[in-house]
């Protein structure tokens, strides 16, 4: 928790200026691949936020 905090509190100061994710788009294929054979990754800035 405490390096979300110091994140968080970089950014309102002025510290951070972008906080960005690496994203990979995959086809459908890949998308439909049981769990084990599918590419690694999750699913965009809705998910990747809350973690920060």
């Amino acid at each position: 928790m405490t390096e979300w905090l110091d994140l968080a509190a970089a950014r309102v100061v002025g510290f951070v200026n972008a906080i960005a994710i690496d994203h990979k788009a995959h086809t459908y294929e890949e998308k439909v691949q049981a769990f084990a054979e599918s590419p690694t990754g999750a699913i965009g800035l809705e998910l990747a936020l809350p973690l920060l």
